[in-house]
């Protein structure tokens, strides 16, 4: 399968190098190298910046794909607690764990969400109606009415 995206390589993004993640630490157009930072082995090594976009596979954050797909990320969070989107591997960076996403992920969530109904209440029950406010205190006030009549005296 033929990438989706084209590969931008950028410091500081993670991306699959050889079936592992790694994050690029420095971007040198001089000597014509990237310096990849293994994060399963916690070696560093450093790549031809020219062949980079073919080898590496960029990988992207949840907040990325939400950006991308127009759906915040809690949302997706969401649906993949409902089983609704497949499970995402999670990966230990620092004290916190972050979903990555390839672009067969991003792809596959598409295709899923597209061909889902919406969640939640009907489009028409959370759009704001237009309500005539004027009809709504005259409805009101005969209400009140109606009640006061209701009510005993004494």
């Amino acid at each position: 399968m033929g990438k989706a995206f084209a590969t931008v390589v950028r410091k500081s993004k993670f991306y699959k190098f050889n079936g592992q993640l790694v994050k690029i630490t420095h971007i040198s157009n001089k000597n014509n190298r990237v310096i990849l930072h293994n994060w399963e082995t916690e070696v560093s090594e450093a790549i031809e910046l020219d062949t980079a976009p073919n080898r590496l596979t960029p990988l992207f954050s949840i907040g990325e794909v939400g950006r991308m797909l127009d759906y915040a990320p809690a949302t997706l969070r969401k649906y993949e607690r409902m089983e609704i989107l497949p499970t995402q591997k999670q990966y230990q960076i620092g004290k916190r764990n972050i979903r990555l996403y390839a672009e067969e992920d991003i792809i596959d969530i598409s295709i899923l969400l597209s061909q889902r109904p919406p969640v939640g209440r009907p489009m028409e029950i959370n759009r704001v109606s237009k309500i005539d406010r004027k009809r709504v205190e005259t409805g009101l006030k005969q209400r009140r009415k109606e009640v006061k009549k209701m009510k005993p005296k004494g």
